[in-house]
């Protein structure tokens, strides 16, 4: 299963969630848009190991993958995309690049 792994902190508990996982998504082509659900958790270990994520986080993205393209790729791959310099976060939702700079990885 592919993964996000970039160390944040979770904003509902204050703990460390380093190991994020992509548990659903939406691909709407005639409206160009993506929803997705991520999972956060303290580690992989910690996910092997079948604790409970620390919090879910939903995103709204503005494009799709193309139609033959792996969904599930293009998603993990458009959320560790690099923060605009002119982004502001307006601190009441979640902001869409938490995971930037984060790594996908297959284990």
């Amino acid at each position: 299963m592919k993964y996000i792994e970039k160390t944040i902190e979770d904003s509902q508990t204050g703990a460390n969630a380093s190991y994020h996982e992509l548990v659903s998504f939406t691909v709407d082509y005639n409206n160009s848009s993506v929803t997705s659900t991520t999972a956060s958790y303290v580690s992989k270990k910690a996910k092997d190991g079948n604790k409970k994520a620390l919090s879910f986080n939903s995103f709204y993205l503005n494009s799709v993958p193309e139609r033959g393209e792996s969904a599930h790729d293009w998603v993990l791959n458009q959320l560790v995309q690099s923060q605009p310099e002119d982004y502001q976060h307006d601190g009441q939702s979640v902001n869409p690049y938490m995971f930037a700079g984060g790594q996908v990885k297959n284990d």
